[in-house]
């Protein structure tokens, strides 16, 4: 079921959603950015906050699994590169009880923590460290058995992608864990990267997508881009649904907690599945002291795999 949604502006990176409004706060430095990022951000989405729409279109409603029918539960969660070990972001990380977790920004600290923590509640783990301690390292962990479906390197400067066949007890399904750079991230000045965002992941979701096996797929992680991002739009029109909107259109998965005004939210992570499966409901967990949340997609099989 496709769903059709108004365009909005999330503070700054456009979207295509429902939601109530974001509080916005751009005094001061931002970790990595500074008040001009985000004014540029706010002006090149064409306006400010209150652009923020009400489309009319009804989230679903939360369902059971039908009787018999396989399902999972799947996250994503950038963890921080920064904090790694973080007990709360720990804590957070498990609240769901996903059945597969794919995160980002993982370090040798956060594999340890990692490890020590979720072990034996998962017994089937691979992590990629970026040993420079960067934002670059990926991992899953699951309670089903996986292999490697192939390590995609992003371009120079840019974050990797990797892709993991989980054998689920229904048949094996592709797992895509990805990591899109942010709008300030990419080469040339502030400006020149904004604005080459939608074509720079473009590029890059076609690239990582291209290898992947031919299975029942579920694509999600840190895309660095709201709803109407072009990575978002190229997978939809492609046949994927983006889960978290259809229940909680406009709920944040990042923020940034600003030292005036409250607190900057935008919707960036996201999960999206293909025409194999059926979603039952979506949500994002308020835990953890990293800046996005843990995203969760509850999935069931739509057809035989």
């Amino acid at each position: 079921m496709r769903r059709c949604f108004a365009h909005c502006v999330d503070g700054g990176a456009k979207f295509a959603s429902c939601a109530p409004g974001v509080r916005i706060g751009l005094i001061g430095e931002m970790g990595h950015f500074t008040l001009f990022h985000w004014m540029l951000r706010l002006f090149a989405s064409g306006g400010t906050a209150a652009m923020l729409c009400a489309c009319g279109v009804s989230p679903l409603t939360p369902r059971d699994p039908d009787p018999g029918a396989f399902h999972l539960v799947v996250e994503t969660y950038n963890l921080l590169n920064e904090r790694g070990g973080d007990p709360g972001t720990l804590d957070a990380l498990g609240q769901a009880g996903a059945d597969v977790v794919c995160v980002q920004e993982v370090t040798a600290a956060w594999q340890h923590a990692i490890e020590s923590r979720y072990a034996s509640a998962y017994p089937y783990r691979d992590f990629k460290i970026d040993h420079d301690e960067g934002a670059g390292g990926l991992g899953i962990m699951s309670r089903f058995p996986i292999r490697p479906g192939g390590w995609r390197p992003g371009p120079p400067g840019r974050h990797p992608s990797w892709e993991h066949i989980v054998e689920t007890p229904h048949g094996p399904i592709s797992m895509l864990n990805t990591h899109l750079r942010n709008a300030t991230g990419g080469n040339g000045d502030t400006v020149q990267s904004y604005l080459r965002t939608d074509e720079d992941h473009i590029v890059e979701i076609k690239e990582v997508t291209a290898r992947c096996a031919v299975l029942p797929t579920i694509i999600l992680g840190d895309f660095n881009e709201g709803t109407s991002g072009s990575a978002i739009r190229y997978l939809e029109q492609t046949g994927f649904q983006n889960a978290l909107p259809l229940y909680h259109p406009g709920q944040p998965t990042w923020r940034y907690k600003s030292t005036v005004g409250g607190q900057f939210t935008q919707m960036i992570d996201h999960i999206l599945f293909d025409e194999s499966f059926e979603p039952l409901n979506a949500w994002a967990v308020n835990a953890g002291s990293s800046d996005h949340l843990p995203v969760i997609a509850h999935l069931q099989a739509g057809n035989a795999w």
